[in-house]
């Protein structure tokens, strides 16, 4: 049986749409919770991640996770 390959093809405009609203679900997030003086430790799980850029070389969830843990730990 063939296997199929789900990320030989540049993110639909859905797939860009959620990705925008996660993105900004982060920078609204991530601080509260990178400065907050209960957490010691932050574990995020996507279990449903690509490859983290798609054929374009557009940022996927994991990429665009990444980014913003380094760009939210250097806005203070």
């Amino acid at each position: 049986m063939p296997v199929r390959n789900l990320h030989q093809k540049p993110f639909d405009q859905a797939t860009r749409d959620k990705l925008t609203l996660y993105r900004d679900y982060l920078r609204e997030w991530l601080p509260v919770f990178i400065n907050g003086s209960s957490v010691d430790i932050l574990q995020i799980f996507d279990f449903f991640a690509g490859p983290g850029f798609d054929v374009d070389g557009n940022p996927g969830s994991p990429a665009i996770t990444c980014e913003e843990i380094r760009n939210g730990t250097n806005r203070e």
